[in-house]
């Protein structure tokens, strides 16, 4: 399966900005990709509404000055190495937090995340059929709606409470070519960072690759990349995922 065309641009991997979503956590609040782009909210604009003891505003503080990234991004770093037989020049790793919209006129892309630990996805969340959804932020249990369920689907896939928990998470594995044509971007969103793992770890796996190749109906080997998403579901166990699946499948004609 080609996921990238053969432009000599290395793929640039746009890891999670892990303190957006702990911040949003604190403040409860999402915030959009135009204002997470904007100066005052990275200079800790974030937490203007709050009223945070001495202890908070030192955490405050601490998330509004670093970068944190989480292990299912470097899950899926990892994969992307083999994937791509990684000399060490083909990829390039940055923070969702350093990427700027110009940024994404040329080359290929690797988002890590969902909208709300990597703001970036919700610039491409309108071209998917499975979209996250989110009640009160740190409240409700994050979903994905399926806005055209087929025969034997559901509507809704509802995922982990909390991160590091045991139960079922879903995530979005995408491909899509950049607005203008001249890159592709592929998403791994899951609905909590056992989903991203998941994700991460399906991919790696060759019979996967062949699964999602055949559950797409993609027949043959193509130079050409197949724009597509898939949700996978899997089973996670104190934080850890396993025995993963897929649950539908499309491909997208962007």
């Amino acid at each position: 399966m080609t996921l990238f065309d053969s432009s000599s641009h290395p793929v640039q991997v746009v890891v999670a900005d892990i303190n957006y979503g702990m911040s949003r956590l604190v403040v409860g609040q999402p915030v959009t990709l135009e204002r997470y782009l904007s100066p005052s909210y990275r200079s800790g604009d974030a937490f203007s509404n709050a009223h945070p003891t001495a202890r908070e505003a030192r955490m405050m503080k601490y998330l509004s000055n670093s970068l944190l990234t989480s292990y299912a991004d470097v899950v899926v770093v990892s994969t992307l190495m083999r994937l791509t037989g990684n000399s060490g020049g083909s990829l390039a790793v940055r923070s969702a937090r350093e990427l700027r919209p110009r940024d994404l006129e040329e080359g290929n892309f690797v988002f890590a995340g969902s909208p709300s630990s990597n703001p970036w996805v919700s610039y491409f969340q309108d071209k998917l059929n499975f979209q996250e959804r989110e009640g009160i932020v740190g409240e409700s249990p994050k979903y994905f709606q399926n806005l055209h369920p087929r025969t034997g689907e559901q509507e809704t896939y509802q995922g982990l409470t909390f991160t590091g928990s045991t139960g079922e998470d879903y995530a979005n594995i995408s491909l899509l070519p950049l607005p203008n044509g001249h890159g592709n971007v592929l998403i791994l969103q899951g609905l909590q960072q056992e989903g991203t793992e998941a994700a991460g770890l399906f991919l790696a796996d060759s019979s996967n690759r062949q699964k999602l190749q055949e559950a797409l109906g993609i027949s043959g080997s193509s130079t050409q990349p197949t724009y597509f998403e898939a949700l996978i579901h899997t089973n996670a166990i104190a934080g850890s995922p396993n025995r993963t699946s897929i649950v539908a499948a499309r491909v997208l004609h962007p």
